[in-house]
């Protein structure tokens, strides 16, 4: 997660014992194949930042570590998914996308922190309404060349 430079707000908000200050995590889903991306935020009621509308639903990431060397993977757990987001995640085959990002009710658009661009969900898992993302970026030093393997999934024509 890139370093944040904070609002002068935020630092006191967080800073402090109580303030009446309500932050809020946005999550992003996006991929190329989806007509918009899957928009949430961590509250009760929708918000629009910068000119998006972010609905309500439940979720608690994982951040990854902060080892050093560490491959950058973490977890996110979608609480309450309705079907829209399990129908768009299912019609793709490649990769999407995912962003987190934190910004204060007070101004909802200026994002405060976020985790950056190039976090892709490798793998998700759904049990009753809770659906687990394991996300995480490419590791390029690991990753043999040509990068990727080759699988009926992503290369039809060669089975």
């Amino acid at each position: 997660m890139p370093r944040p430079t904070l609002s002068q707000s935020m630092s006191q908000a967080m800073l402090s014992r109580m303030t009446a200050e309500e932050i809020i995590l946005l999550l992003t889903i996006s991929h190329a194949n989806f007509v918009t991306p899957i928009r949430r935020a961590l509250r009760r009621t929708s918000i629009v930042s910068r000119a998006d509308t972010y609905f309500p639903m439940h979720f608690m990431p994982t951040l990854p570590s902060q080892e050093e060397g560490a491959i950058p993977q973490w977890q996110i757990k979608l609480d309450g998914v309705d079907q829209t987001v399990l129908r768009e995640l299912r019609a793709i085959s490649t990769r999407p996308e995912i962003k987190i990002e934190v910004i204060r009710a007070g101004d909802p658009d200026y994002v405060e922190m976020s985790t950056g661009d190039g976090y892709q969900v490798f793998t998700y898992t759904f049990t009753a309404y809770i659906m687990t993302l394991e996300v995480g970026m490419f590791d390029l030093e690991t990753e043999g060349f040509p990068g990727g393997r080759i699988l009926p999934s992503n290369f039809p024509g060669g089975f």
